[in-house]
C-alpha cells in the first residue's frame, strides 16, 4: 500500500516538474516584433511581382502586398 502511494507521488511530482519546465521555456522565448516598408509604385498600380522582387531586394521580407491605389508594402521583422 506504502509503496502504490509513493509511486503515484512520484509521477505527480513528475508530471507538475515537467509541466513547469513547459511554462518556463515558454516565457523565456523571444518574442519578435514585425515592421513593414512602404514602398511607393512609379507606374499607378501595384504589381503583385514587382513589389515581391522589390521587397527581396530590400531585406528578407514575411511577406509583401499591394494595397490600393499604387502602394506595396513589405513587412519583415524588425532588426
Amino acid at each position: 500500500m506504502m509503496k502504490n502511494q509513493f509511486q503515484l507521488s512520484l509521477i505527480i511530482l513528475t508530471f507538475f516538474i515537467l509541466l513547469e519546465l513547459g511554462v518556463m521555456g515558454n516565457v523565456q522565448q523571444v518574442k519578435r516584433e514585425q515592421c513593414h516598408t512602404v514602398i511607393p509604385n512609379k507606374s499607378g498600380k501595384c504589381i503583385f511581382t514587382e513589389c515581391k522582387s522589390a521587397c527581396e531586394k530590400l531585406k528578407k521580407p514575411v511577406a509583401s502586398l499591394c494595397l490600393p491605389p499604387k502602394t506595396c508594402r513589405c513587412y519583415h521583422f524588425c532588426s
